[in-house]
């Protein structure tokens, strides 16, 4: 019954807080990663800044012609705001619950 009542409670944890990564369909063990975009040129825009920053990484801030990267600091910025996006925050909630159940399950509270 315990172990039923732990699997249980780990399963309703997972369905709250797994929401980023999930198993990839064709390739066995790797994941796949869900990322929100509103429409597909939105997509374009953040694909075109992550080519931009690229380039201002390899170029430097001072050598980028303003007809190449406009408002090269919008770019830079957008990427960061969507690289926090793929930050799995959901998850470590997931883990730091299940450690929490484990530990009870050690001190056999569950």
């Amino acid at each position: 019954m315990k172990k039923e009542k732990l699997m249980k409670k780990l399963k309703s944890f997972e369905e709250e807080h797994i929401r980023r990564l999930t198993p990839h369909a064709n390739l066995k063990d790797y994941q796949r990663i869900y990322f929100p975009v509103k429409n597909h040129l939105y997509l374009m825009f953040l694909i075109e800044d992550l080519i931009k920053v690229s380039v201002l990484a390899l170029e430097g801030m001072d050598s980028c012609f303003e007809r190449q990267i406009k408002e090269p600091e919008r770019s830079v910025s957008d990427v960061l705001r969507h690289a926090l996006d793929l930050i799995p925050i959901e998850e470590q909630e997931f883990i730091d619950k299940t450690l929490e159940v484990l530990d009870k399950l050690d001190d056999d509270k569950i």
